[in-house]
């Protein structure tokens, strides 16, 4: 029997077989529960049962705003897994030229002896190959020492997988570090670098469909008078900007002042801002726009002109019915 045939019916033994798996690197709906581990349970019995690899979300919001200065955009998606077991899910850092997938895992996995076999279980399990695959667990410093002695040239030789072990404090210091200092600390620990020089080679093209003054004045008018944002304040419009799929810019957008002032900086901002890798024909405000017009309060004429903005100066070319 073969590894992949040994890994196939060992994974089998543990997890109870379900519907094909989804696409790789899909939005991820619904997220699954979380793992409850037994502390009786070995590191590989753990690796075998894991689905969820999304990293904890205080790291996620502390690396978001920095990776957005880079360039890059961090997201939950889904993993395919081998035929008849249940897909996982995790994270993915990217950009215009590429991305790198992140995992979290249980720290009994990683200091486990027979690390190098539990993380090879879910490189198999998951189909992983070609790739740079980093890997973190919560508090950990150190993985095993037969994760990098025997594991990584065993990943590296049967799947073309370069696995990385992530300290803990590498990415969540302690004292914090500077902005200035993570930006450029990043591109090196998350093997960005290369990215980032694809993404700078790739040629750009200034678009000449950037919404103009004129139009930013009735805009204005038309979000200043919606009941939602004055009531909601701030919250209103961080819950508009997620639903848009612009979280990534919500927390670098200037909230100050009263509504009209809010709603001239966000649509000021976003316009200059370049599109997320998700939707990458879309430009930040155009999207915010299309979600504007799903507020039910909305008046229809102030609906209609929105959507001829939108369309006059094809701001959302994935928004087939605006």
């Amino acid at each position: 029997m073969g590894f992949v045939e040994a890994t196939k019916e060992a994974v089998q033994g543990i997890a109870k077989i379900t519907a094909q798996s989804s696409e790789v690197l899909t939005n991820l709906t619904p997220n699954p529960a979380p793992l409850e581990i037994d502390p009786g349970e070995t590191g590989g019995a753990i690796a075998g049962k894991l689905e969820d690899f999304r990293i904890p979300q205080v790291l996620k919001e502390l690396l978001a705003a920095s990776l957005l200065e880079l360039g890059f955009e961090i997201k939950t998606v889904d993993i395919k897994s081998m035929p008849g077991l249940k897909p996982g899910s995790g994270d993915l850092i990217q950009n215009t030229a590429g991305g790198r997938s992140v995992l979290h895992l249980p720290r009994k996995v990683l200091e486990d002896q027979l690390v190098w076999q539990s993380v090879g279980l879910i490189i198999q399990r998951f189909q992983f190959s070609n790739q740079i695959l980093l890997i973190v667990s919560e508090g950990l410093e150190t993985a095993h020492v037969f994760f990098d002695t025997i594991g990584k040239p065993m990943w590296a030789k049967k799947d073309t997988v370069d696995a990385i072990f992530l300290p803990w404090t590498h990415l969540v210091p302690n004292p914090p570090i500077a902005n200035s200092d993570r930006l450029s600390v990043l591109p090196k620990l998350l093997k960005l670098e290369e990215l980032i020089t694809k993404a700078q080679n790739m040629p750009t093209v200034k678009p000449s469909n950037r919404l103009p003054d004129t139009e930013i004045g009735p805009l204005v008018t038309i979000l200043s008078a919606i009941k939602f944002f004055i009531d909601e304040g701030v919250t209103g419009w961080r819950t508009q900007l997620d639903q848009a799929g612009l979280t990534p810019y919500s927390s670098k957008i200037d909230f100050e002042g009263n509504t009209s002032t809010r709603a001239y900086s966000v649509l000021n901002q976003l316009r200059d801002w370049p599109p997320l890798a998700d939707k990458p024909e879309d430009q930040p405000v155009g999207r915010f726009l299309c979600q504007i017009i799903t507020i039910q309060e909305l008046k229809t004429v102030d609906k209609d002109h929105i959507k001829k903005i939108v369309r006059d100066y094809n701001l959302a070319p994935s928004a087939k019915d605006i």
